[in-house]
């Protein structure tokens, strides 16, 4: 699903057994909130969150194993 359109810059983490994770990383606070979506969803599900919560926080959110673009 590499042409879903996230509205971030993704990048991509590599597990063991050729995992790759799709996660995006915004804002740049000294704390970090970690996004994880549930069942049936993906990263751009946070969006409204991430856009508001990254003015003052990192914010990370991860497209979990078969979701989204991993």
């Amino acid at each position: 699903m590499k042409d879903l359109d996230y509205g971030y810059n993704v990048k991509y983490a590599e597990l063991p057994n050729n995992v790759k994770i799709a996660y995006v990383d915004e804002g740049k606070g000294k704390e970090t909130i970690l996004f994880i979506h549930g069942l049936g969803s993906y990263i751009p599900a946070w969006k409204k969150n991430i856009d508001e919560l990254s003015k003052k926080y990192r914010c990370i959110a991860i497209d979990l194993p078969g979701y989204g673009k991993s």
